[in-house]
């Protein structure tokens, strides 16, 4: 072979792409390795065999509706409610306390919020509207527990036996969670219980939820 042909065919020869064998982790260091698709490994063959490269997401569990925890999210993180998504059917109300006060706070606050809002000053004043008025009369009732004659624990009772549909939608409120009554009550309870004194912001993000059925 002449010297012309030798330097001809080493022109060839450096022509050819070199190729170079990465591992899996030099391709992860040097940056070669697109991270959005699964990279088989190399045994055993299997349809499941497959390193991802993509971390799995972590899927927090969300507090209960209506705990101190959800409430102090709720206000933390408000949930913006779309143009076009508020209700627009009128709802309506039951607010039970015997404090006027307070009984006529909430009240003031359900209207400003589109309610209709009722107010009775004692439990039984509460069953003597819900008696005389239709089953799908009230959308929700807001109701302390400690007043006097007839109390809210009592109030709780007859709505579970006689209005079942709106006892689902039933608010608690109090003042005094130290009494071993009352704990009781509340260990056996399936409502949501807001403590005095309370933001009224926090106890709209409450409707709100008990309307959502949460």
């Amino acid at each position: 072979m002449c010297r012309c042909d030798r330097v001809s065919a080493r022109r060839n020869v450096e022509r050819q792409p070199v190729y170079r064998s990465f591992s899996l982790g030099d391709q992860l260091r040097h940056g070669l390795l697109d991270l959005s698709v699964p990279v088989p490994a190399p045994y055993p063959r299997t349809e499941s065999a497959y390193y991802y490269t993509k971390k799995p997401e972590i899927v927090a569990t969300a507090p209960p509706a209506g705990s101190q925890a959800w409430l102090t999210n709720q206000l933390t993180n408000p949930v913006v409610q779309k143009p076009g998504s508020a209700v627009t059917s009128v709802h309506r109300a039951l607010v039970v306390d015997d404090e006027r006060t307070i009984r006529s706070s909430v009240a003031r606050y359900l209207q400003k919020r589109g309610w209709q809002a009722d107010e009775a000053e004692d439990g039984r004043a509460a069953v003597s509207k819900l008696e005389h008025a239709s089953p799908d009369a009230y959308q929700l009732v807001i109701s302390d527990l400690r007043m006097p004659q007839y109390s809210g624990d009592q109030l709780h009772d007859w709505m579970q036996s006689n209005r079942p549909e709106l006892f689902v939608r039933l608010i608690l409120t109090t003042g005094d969670l130290t009494s071993p009554t009352l704990k009781e009550f509340i260990a056996r309870t399936p409502r949501p219980l807001i403590e005095k004194p309370f933001e009224l912001a926090a106890l709209g993000l409450l409707v709100d939820a008990v309307l959502q059925g949460r």
